[in-house]
């Protein structure tokens, strides 16, 4: 997400990274194993987000519901309330662009 000045973080690293400054504080924490298929399954439904014209829409119960159907993938509790906070945090940031 590219900041007041237009650049991004990833942007911002760089140039620290060319300059000889450690960096390693501004990376994130590696995704633990137990969570890659709950972070595919979200990328998955996000390659099929709907668009109403003006911008990427917000993910519904019903299209997961359909995903999940369709992928024979059954989602407990846990996984669907990962998914969902993944899909609120997307909406948050889509808001502040």
């Amino acid at each position: 997400m590219p900041k007041k000045d237009g650049t991004t973080l990833s942007q911002h690293v760089a140039v620290l990274k060319k300059q000889g400054v450690d960096v390693s504080a501004f990376m994130p924490p590696p995704l633990p194993p137990e969570l890659a298929p709950l972070w595919r399954w979200y990328i998955e439904l996000c390659a099929g987000r709907p668009s109403n014209g003006m911008g990427a829409t917000t993910l519904t119960h019903t299209e997961i519901l359909s995903w999940s159907t369709l992928r024979k993938i059954e989602l407990g509790s846990f996984e669907l309330s990962c998914i969902w906070g993944l899909e609120q945090l997307f909406v948050i940031a889509s808001k502040n662009v």
